[in-house]
């Protein structure tokens, strides 16, 4: 608040009014918060779920799985830089928010036994290319809405509000499913009850703690795909702009 305060009444402000005054400059910088919100889901929780419902799984194995993701991200983000010839910022970034905000339900419903099937690759590798192709689109509407001499301070604000909403998001999608993984930790009875003659080597216990993380990152996915729908919304509502051309 005192930065804002003193930015407005400075003779030459760090972050010039202009920069972000257009509703695509500024819906730029909301759809990358929200961006940012659900993305971090992906790479934090992603290799978790994995160490969970994979037997024998190190963290090796967990980093693998998330390659798929990840090697699928920058693909997206040249093959959106090319269809912005062909299509404006604001379908293409609604398109892919769309696809990433599908493959986020999708890993809402994983639990013991995924992450094991060419099916649940093709959900990351779906889930990376969306997210990739909506880089591209959105730079393209904050540079096109902003004045050519504030290309600089708007980029670089494009970026700190994707990660404002990570961090941001990581906060409060941790809380969401911490929620859901007490709640049902609140009703597994102690290994003493569930196995009285070995209760330090419990395979139901085990199971049901297992079953508890998996119902919290379920809930962590499932508010992530919150978080990309409304990107993919914010993108088709606010990154509406004329066309004109981008010079460097």
């Amino acid at each position: 608040a005192a930065f804002a305060w003193r930015q407005r009444r400075a003779a030459a402000p760090l972050v010039p009014p202009d920069a972000v005054r257009a509703r695509p400059a500024w819906g730029a910088l909301v759809v990358s918060l929200f961006v940012g919100a659900s993305l971090v889901a992906v790479v934090v929780d992603v290799p978790i779920l994995a160490r969970t419902v994979l037997d024998g799984a190190d963290q090796l194995d967990a980093a693998l799985v998330l390659l798929r993701f990840l090697v699928a991200l920058p693909v997206g983000a040249l093959l959106g830089g090319w269809l912005l010839r062909r299509y404006g910022p604001a379908p293409l970034a609604g398109a892919g928010m769309a696809l990433g905000t599908a493959g986020l339900a999708v890993m809402a419903t994983w639990g013991v036994g995924s992450l094991d099937g060419v099916g649940d690759d093709a959900v990351l590798v779906a889930a990376g290319l969306g997210f990739g192709l909506a880089i591209a689109p959105v730079n393209a509407a904050l540079l096109a809405a902003a004045p050519r001499e504030t290309h600089g301070v708007a980029s670089a604000l494009l970026v700190v509000a994707r990660m404002i909403g990570m961090l941001a998001g990581l906060s409060a999608l941790t809380a969401i499913g911490l929620r859901r993984l007490y709640s049902v930790q609140a009703d597994i009875e102690s290994p003493a009850v569930l196995c009285p003659d070995s209760p330090t080597d419990c395979g139901p216990y085990d199971d049901a703690v297992r079953q508890a993380i998996v119902e919290q990152l379920q809930a962590t996915f499932t508010g992530a795909a919150v978080c990309a729908a409304a990107a993919a919304v914010g993108a088709l509502l606010l990154l509406r702009h004329r066309t004109r051309t981008v010079e460097a």
